[in-house]
């Protein structure tokens, strides 16, 4: 199959530990939390304002608070020669309905359900709103109360959703990228591959060939190769910010993962 080269190029980076899970709005906890990295990334960006490719990965809810902080692990460069020099002018993150698994294919985005553009946060907000560089790859977004991304699933329904991470790189005349980074593949995976779009919106999959650490993930279209280790997923932690009321939800989704479980690829 034949892709982008801006779609297709895997770039090698550091295995890095796992980011902080603390949380900057007062009294976030985390939803979903899947942070642990892996050595590789995909690039997922907007240069010039050209759509260059979108990531995206799946994730169930099963409680209706909503995420209003986001952390993931990623990194750009400018000149080609792995420095890290300019940081995104912002964040565009989306959250997408679900597609289910097919025998001929795997499942993948559907409708749009949220499109936000986030700025970096200011220096003098004690709430940190917008996105801000942690260090060591580490990135977190705090979404204004307007943005936060209202969620219908429950301990007892489930739902799956998507979330897509692309940065606006700045327009300076060089080349810009940024990749957003693997969950360790030795982690277990939750629920189908993460993907990749360019600007037709035909998702395509990505996977590990080899448990080794040595070998990039490969991209693939249809259903998922019967010889490769596994599914490939990406790294990132989803929060909430939940009323007083609603701390008992909050624990009833805790426990409907619980029994909802981990999904391993056969």
């Amino acid at each position: 199959m034949k892709i982008s080269a801006s779609l297709a190029v895997l770039f090698a980076g550091l295995l890095l530990a796992l980011a902080p899970a603390s949380a900057d709005w007062p009294g976030a906890v985390p939803k979903w939390t899947q942070l642990n990295s892996d050595n590789w990334g995909v690039s997922s960006y907007i240069d010039d304002q050209v759509d260059n490719g979108v990531t995206a990965d799946d994730f169930p809810c099963t409680s209706s608070l909503p995420i209003s902080e986001i952390r993931f692990r990623g990194w750009g460069w400018d000149d080609g020669n792995n420095k890290s020099l300019d940081y995104p002018d912002k964040f565009r993150i989306t959250f997408w309905s679900d597609v289910g698994r097919t025998p001929n294919d795997e499942s993948h985005p559907g409708n749009l359900l949220s499109d936000i553009y986030v700025d970096p946060a200011r220096p003098d907000d004690p709430n940190k709103i917008g996105y801000q560089f942690l260090g060591n790859r580490n990135y977190i977004i705090n979404l204004p109360e307007q943005d936060w991304f209202r969620q219908q699933g429950s301990a007892e329904n489930p739902i799956v959703y998507w979330i897509g991470i692309q940065a606006v790189m700045p327009n300076n005349g060089n080349p810009e990228e940024f990749v957003w980074l693997f969950r360790n593949r030795n982690d277990a995976t939750w629920g189908d591959d993460a993907v990749s779009a360019g600007a037709n919106m035909t998702w395509g999959h990505w996977g590990w060939p080899s448990s080794d650490p040595a070998s990039p993930p490969d991209f693939y279209e249809g259903a998922f190769p019967s010889s490769w280790y596994k599914s490939a997923d990406m790294a990132f932690e989803t929060s909430t910010v939940p009323e007083p009321s609603t701390f008992v939800l909050l624990g009833m989704g805790a426990v409907g993962l619980a029994f909802y479980g981990w999904r391993r690829r056969k």
